[in-house]
């Protein structure tokens, strides 16, 4: 197996043409970094020139962990890096929805070195998180996570794999919670401008709560989840093509379905829309559950959409009080993504269910 790259200048002819196979030979490579496309990694487009014809692509995407100090700690704590290796390397066949294919996939542990080489999936377009998808995004991504989910639904808890944390990260649910109870005045330092002063006391007050509702979700029907299910990661087929591909299992878990949709709702739909359609889409999400077998009681549905909010301005709250945006952009992108969520927060009551 050709080595695992520990940076962008380790992607050569040479390893490619090894990467690719004895019957690819490649004469030449472009390696482009793609800044500000990942929070928590570094990914680079590489085009290739080779002898293959059209049975092998020319267009990849290197994933790299991030080298950003504060990326770095939110990685290491979560073990995104590997999580993703391993989905690759036991569950992108089978997993349900269209994931990229993978052609190299090396990991490391000891030296906590990483790399994946995934195809190019143009012509598909992505959305613009910041703007906020639209109508038909939100309705695609419903299906397809309504498909995932199903398929997954309450499986017998030894068929999930060792890798693959649940929602309560047990039995490192002390740690996380601590890890998110030390983040909030950093939190409240650099983002507390941006969002209701009480949603900022609910955190400070509420984390113990929230534990034993995860500890409470984490006991009931689970399923295979995302858990970063936002523009940035899902490519749509355009014209007749209405394939949605879903990038980026660093954070692969198992957990209540709705935590995938919640976060979907309140981070990549502008305040006022998730307002006019979030009853929609989760009706629609909960349907579509039901056409695969699946039965899921919308009292039931709401109620773990209430809890979803509250886990995700937890997990915001602990990942983006130490990663530094890349560029303006970058900022603008966080500051979207913080306050659609606690926004909704505050449309769902969160203060009631914090204690």
């Amino acid at each position: 197996m050709p080595d695992t790259p520990a940076s962008v200048a380790d992607v050569d002819a040479a390893w490619l043409s090894e990467v690719l196979g004895p019957d690819v030979t490649v004469s030449d490579v472009s390696v482009s970094p793609m800044p500000g496309m990942s929070f928590l990694g570094e990914l680079a487009q590489v085009q290739a020139t080779h002898d293959a014809g059209a049975g092998v692509p020319s267009s990849f995407v290197l994933k790299l962990p991030s080298t950003d100090p504060g990326s770095r700690q939110v990685g290491e704590l979560l073990g995104i890096w590997w999580r993703e290796t391993q989905f690759y390397a036991e569950l992108a066949d089978e997993v349900g929805i269209a994931v990229p294919r993978c052609y190299f996939n090396g990991s490391d542990r000891e030296a906590d070195r990483y790399a994946l080489l995934l195809g190019d999936l143009a012509p598909a377009e992505k959305g613009d998180q910041v703007t906020g998808a639209t109508r038909d995004q939100a309705e695609r991504t419903t299906d397809a996570l309504a498909a995932l989910h199903a398929k997954w639904w309450n499986v017998a808890r030894p068929t999930f794999p060792d890798w693959m944390p649940g929602i309560d990260q047990s039995p490192g649910a002390p740690m996380l919670l601590a890890a998110i109870e030390g983040a909030q005045p950093a939190f409240r330092s650099r983002w507390g401008d941006v969002v209701a002063p009480r949603t900022l006391d609910w955190l400070a007050n509420g984390l113990g709560r929230l534990g034993e509702e995860l500890t409470a979700m984490a006991q009931g029907e689970l399923t295979l989840a995302h858990a970063d299910v936002h523009l940035n990661n899902l490519f749509f087929g355009t014209g007749a093509d209405a394939t949605v591909w879903l990038i980026d299992w660093q954070t692969a878990m198992r957990t209540h379905g709705v935590t995938d949709l919640t976060f979907f709702l309140c981070t990549n739909l502008s305040v006022d829309d998730r307002q006019q359609m979030e009853g929609d889409l989760l009706e629609r999400y909960r349907l579509g559950l039901a056409e695969r077998g699946v039965t899921l009681d919308a009292s039931d549905l709401q109620r773990l959409h209430r809890v979803s909010v509250f886990w995700w301005m937890a997990m915001l709250s602990n990942n983006l009080a130490t990663i530094e945006p890349a560029d303006a952009a970058g900022r603008a992108l966080f500051e979207a993504i913080i306050t659609r969520c606690f926004a909704a927060g505050v449309d769902l009551n969160i203060g009631e269910l914090a204690g």
